[in-house]
């Protein structure tokens, strides 16, 4: 889709990593095949997929299919995790984790105060005319 107005094109891994790079989109697609045959083995499967109904699928009383959950487990790995910290820490990752160390601190005091602050801005209507309650 981008191929009419990119001027250079970067394919990446899956790990984040750049697998080609170039001037143009027809030469990352002649370096890097996988999409095209990943885009037909999806064809494939879409295509078993509608001729089939899985095991797993059960009718119900109103003619719905109902299937179990598929949960699906990934991970990440460190390379990508590392590549992520650089970036956001930069060439201070001291000061980056003192001030996401203290940002979170100071989120959750606050989080843990608003209560506590409420009820005491409640109890004042007990001791004082409600009148008299400054309300802002």
């Amino acid at each position: 889709m981008a191929g009419p107005i990119a001027n250079f094109t970067i394919s990446l891994g899956l790990d984040g990593s750049v697998k080609t790079q170039g001037a143009g989109v027809s030469a990352a697609i002649d370096e890097n095949t996988a999409p095209v045959s990943d885009a037909e083995k999806d064809k494939e499967r879409l295509e078993t997929s509608k001729a089939s109904v899985p095991e797993s699928a059960k009718s119900s009383a109103d003619g719905k299919l109902i299937m179990s959950e598929e949960i699906a487990h990934g991970h990440i790995t460190w390379k990508s995790m590392n590549l992520l910290l650089t970036g956001l820490a930069g060439q201070h990752p001291v000061i980056f984790t003192l001030i996401l160390v203290g940002g979170l601190t100071i989120a959750s005091m606050a989080y843990t105060l608003v209560p506590w602050w409420l009820g005491v801005w409640g109890a004042q209507y007990e001791t004082h005319d409600p009148a008299d309650v400054d309300v802002t």
